[in-house]
Order: C-alpha cells, then structure tokens, then sequence
C-alpha cells in the first residue's frame, strides 16, 4: 500500500504534494528510510545467499 502511495508521490509534484498532505509525506519519507536502511542491512546476507547457491 505504501508502495503505491510513494509512486503516486513521485507522479504528483512533490512539494505541492507535501504541502496538502504533510502527514502522508512524513510517512512516506520514513517509509522509504526504513526501507533502504533494511535494503543496505540485508545485503550482504543476500549477496552471500546467491553466491552460495544454496536453496532454503
């Protein structure tokens, strides 16, 4: 859900968007910080599941 939230944030022009909807904005912000905070976490984890070959 959030996910499309932040895709029609992109298509509507942001700071108008964040002007009407500051709240939306806030949590679509930390939406997206969370999520690349967890992206950089887990990469490693990922890149090391790949090269092993292994399947869970």
């Amino acid at each position: 859900h959030l996910d499309e939230l932040s895709k029609k944030w992109e298509e509507i022009s942001r700071p108008v968007f964040e002007h009407d909807h500051p709240e939306v904005a806030k949590r679509i912000r930390e939406y997206k910080q969370r999520k690349e905070k967890v992206l950089k976490e887990n990469e490693e984890k990922i890149e090391a599941f790949y090269r092993s070959g292994e399947t869970y």
